[in-house]
């Protein structure tokens, strides 16, 4: 999965970027998140199931409708 990460974000340019994990949350995903390391994304992929969020401007990308 990390294969096609990009190394910045595409609107900001922040490097501070962290995949988006959908399903049910758990304590450890919650852990995950509140350090910074995964976005929870929900229970259910929503809109464009976004692969990638920055944690400095909080934009998303790498969708099924992405260009990226």
């Amino acid at each position: 999965m990390l294969e096609d990460k990009l190394s910045r974000c595409p609107k900001c340019g922040s490097e501070n970027v962290v995949p988006i994990v959908y399903g049910r949350t758990t304590f450890e995903m919650a852990k995950q998140e509140k350090a910074g390391e995964i976005h929870i994304g929900g229970e259910s992929i929503e809109n464009d199931g976004s692969k990638w969020y920055c944690n400095d401007c909080g934009y998303k990308w790498g969708g099924k409708s992405s260009l990226l």
